[in-house]
């Protein structure tokens, strides 16, 4: 009998477990999702003449307006999930694309130094 209730509680652990991942996933899920839809808001705004993120945004929304007409149904389900994916990537590429990863042009390390790296100070080098 003592085996029988050790069972049911191992059984409430694992259940109690899986609960807690599964709260943990969709918690991760929706702060990704939250980070997308921000990517793509914050694309859209700073790059509105951009015909290829309509398109693929257009795509996305009728992708859904299908899936909903069919009722769930997986294919279109799958299409609303990949054009939504090639949304997001197409957001993040036209974004680092326009980004100023390496400040002005121009500026190197000559003009930091003030002088060409290449010419070093007479003064500190030491004769061998």
């Amino acid at each position: 009998m003592s085996g029988h209730k050790s069972s049911h509680e191992f059984a409430d652990g694992v259940g109690g477990g899986v609960a807690f991942l599964a709260i943990i996933l969709i918690v991760l899920l929706a702060f990704v999702l939250f980070k997308c839809v921000n990517l793509i808001i914050r694309v859209l705004v700073q790059h509105s003449k951009n015909k290829l993120l309509w398109a693929l945004l257009l795509c996305w929304i009728g992708s859904i307006v299908i899936t909903i007409l069919t009722k769930g149904h997986p294919i279109p389900a799958l299409l609303a999930v990949v054009s939504f994916l090639a949304l997001v990537l197409c957001c993040r590429i036209i974004e680092l694309y326009h980004a100023q990863l390496f400040g002005e042009k121009g500026v190197g390390l000559t003009s930091v130094l003030r002088r060409p790296w290449w010419q070093g100070n007479t003064n500190t080098t030491i004769a061998a």
